[in-house]
């Protein structure tokens, strides 16, 4: 069953919050469902890391972040988690495809779970947003002219794709994370989840895998 939800999950990508409700349930009708669970998603997440199976692991970090929401991961640990990852940006001479690469796996989990951890984990989430402030202000993008679609910045300047979605993730903050697009299917089951005990992830990364070679940048996408 665990095996089946996560190769579910990281093919099936549109339903995580479907998983996650289902592993809600099943968490709450036995105990030890989630941790078990949870053992098998850290050990992938390692697994794909190292494998170079970089959107595998967005993924999977997603889920982790959904399931704070369906009352299995203690929002101490995504945040946790977060912050493992973030520590890249402070690493001397990468090259910034690997620090962008840990950004971008930060802010594309933060939307599903913002509104959580901003309730329940709010001094740890802004300083975890001082420090994601701090690295895109820094960052550089001066090969953006050499692969911009347009001739011109009307009607307004092009970006590439990090930088679109650092915008987008602070006007939801800003906003108090307050969306109307993701199905939560686990909010109509409060009454049989609510009670459930949240697992805290017992298992992190010594050091996060380094690449092998110059992976994918998201520089390649403007919008």
């Amino acid at each position: 069953m665990h095996v089946m939800i996560v190769c579910s999950v990281t093919t099936l990508t549109e339903k995580i919050t479907i998983y996650s409700t289902l592993v809600a349930i099943l968490n709450a009708r036995q105990y030890n469902f989630g941790e078990e669970l949870l053992e098998v998603l850290m050990e992938d997440l390692r697994n794909a890391l190292a494998l170079q199976e970089m959107e595998k692991a967005r993924i999977l970090v997603r889920f982790l972040a959904d399931l704070v929401n369906a009352k299995v991961v203690a929002s101490s640990s995504i945040m946790t988690l977060f912050d493992t990852f973030i520590t890249v940006t402070y690493e001397p001479d990468i090259p910034h495809t690997r620090s962008d690469w840990y950004v971008y796996m930060i802010l594309s989990a933060l939307p599903w779970v913002g509104s959580e951890v901003n309730q329940r984990k709010k001094v740890e989430l802004e300083r975890l947003f001082t420090i994601l402030e701090t690295y895109m202000s820094k960052r550089s993008t001066a090969y953006l002219p050499a692969i911009q679609v347009w001739t011109t910045d009307q009607p307004h300047p092009q970006k590439d794709y990090l930088e679109m979605l650092w915008i987008q993730t602070k006007n939801m903050k800003d906003n108090e994370w307050k969306e109307h697009i993701l199905l939560r299917p686990y909010t109509h089951f409060d009454s049989e989840i609510g009670g459930a005990y949240s697992v805290r992830l017992t298992t992190f990364f010594s050091s996060i895998p380094h690449l092998r070679a110059p992976f994918f940048l998201l520089s390649c996408y403007l919008t």
